[in-house]
């Protein structure tokens, strides 16, 4: 496993004092960017040899992918222009969240929405291919949104829209506020392409404290044989602290 957290270019020199593996972006705070602010993204994380394997925030909320008023064409602009801005970053993999873009309005047919959701899924599948990069959609807790809100129906999707590159994140925190099992990770386990990790109460860094709450999911990475990435994404007040401490806490999980 490798372990990264979830910041952005003002986090950065944070992140890589930490002893992070890599640092995880936003597809849209990337994409807001001139060019050649992120260019300087680009060249601040080669100076400070650090790589920003993975980008989450897929869509921006304002732009529906669900319901009457969900556009492919525009969809499939939007993964076309944004899929080549991050590609300077060399990505391995990019999380498809985005609550707020694919919730499914009030009153419309949840296989309707299902429906759609699994062609956006087939397309940015599609255009990330051409970059070389993985997609991994992400149940979210139905405070977030009210569509796909745990990993059985995360893997439903991901079966529907049957692409090689396109799997599914165990996020530990979402899992745990729909009270998903651990056994979950096991049921997936060959969708499961990204994990993320935080406290269930807070969306904290993980500390010793926290290691009867957590453990056991990560026990259940390990039977698995989940090799993949691991991103801390959770607030905090002293980034550069609370992520050296949990990255070595999480790291002291493994198996040896």
């Amino acid at each position: 496993m490798e372990f990264g957290i979830c910041g952005g270019i003002d986090s950065l020199q944070s992140i890589k004092k930490s002893g992070a593996d890599y640092i995880e972006s936003t597809v849209v705070g990337a994409c807001s960017m001139s060019e050649e602010k992120r260019n300087d993204f680009h060249n601040l994380l080669l100076k400070h040899k650090i790589c920003c394997a993975a980008f989450n925030v897929l869509f921006p909320g304002d732009l529906p992918l669900t319901g009457p008023e969900a556009e492919p064409k525009k969809i499939n602009n939007y993964l076309d222009e944004s899929f080549s801005q991050i590609s300077v970053f060399s990505p391995s993999v990019v999380v498809f969240g985005s609550g707020q873009a694919r919730k499914k309005p009030d009153g419309y047919a949840t296989d309707k929405a299902f429906d759609q959701l699994v062609g956006v899924g087939r397309a940015a599948a599609l255009e990330a291919k051409k970059h070389g990069f993985a997609i991994a959609f992400e149940a979210l807790n139905s405070n977030e949104t009210n569509l796909i809100n745990n990993l059985i129906e995360a893997k439903k999707l991901v079966q529907a829209v049957n692409e090689k590159n396109f799997g599914m994140v165990a996020d530990i925190f979402h899992m745990q506020i729909e009270n998903e099992p651990p056994e979950h990770i096991n049921e997936c386990s060959q969708y499961i392409n990204h994990i993320h990790v935080a406290t269930k109460k807070g969306r904290k860094f993980p500390f010793q404290s926290d290691e009867t709450e957590l453990k056991p999911y990560f026990q259940a990475l390990f039977n698995i044989n989940y090799k993949g990435l691991v991103s801390i994404e959770a607030q905090t007040e002293n980034l550069e602290h609370d992520a050296f401490v949990s990255l070595k806490l999480l790291r002291s999980w493994l198996p040896q």
